[in-house]
């Protein structure tokens, strides 16, 4: 009886040896895997951050960019001020050159009466001369004549 007793407890010992070997190689396995998703993420997380170091060099890309813009904008509108300032001038001494006109117009208007009466005052008078001077040839033909 002792023997099947050793016997017993040595296959009872040899069940617990296969039982913690498989134990052991599922362990053994899971601690692979795990390894192996370790490394899978050490991979992820070096390309995570080369992919964080391209955005962030991006941003300040872009903040450069906004920066010179903003620029470019305050030098625009500085030079739209002065435009304008120079248009509404433009727009002032147009209108007073249009009241000038306007003003010279009646002046003219006013004349334009008087200067059309000296015309005619003029070819009246160069009507009378002309007839004085054919008078004047006349009078001196009769005179040779006689």
């Amino acid at each position: 009886m002792k023997e099947k007793f050793q016997k017993m407890k040595i296959t009872s010992l040899q069940l617990q040896i296969a039982i913690t070997t498989e134990s052991l190689a599922a362990e053994r396995s899971q601690k692979l895997d795990a390894l192996e998703c370790l490394k899978t993420l050490e991979k992820n997380q070096d390309s995570l951050k080369e992919e964080l170091e391209r955005v962030q060099q991006n941003a300040l890309t872009a903040n450069k960019k906004v920066e010179t813009l903003e620029d470019q904008n305050k030098t625009l509108q500085k030079h739209n001020i002065k435009l304008e300032d120079q248009l509404e001038r433009a727009t002032n001494a147009n209108k007073n050159l249009e009241r000038e006109k306007d003003m010279i117009l009646k002046y003219s208007m006013t004349l334009e009466k008087p200067c059309l009466i000296y015309e005619a005052q003029i070819a009246d008078a160069k009507n009378s001369r002309d007839d004085v001077v054919k008078q004047k040839g006349t009078a001196l033909r009769d005179a040779d004549i006689l």
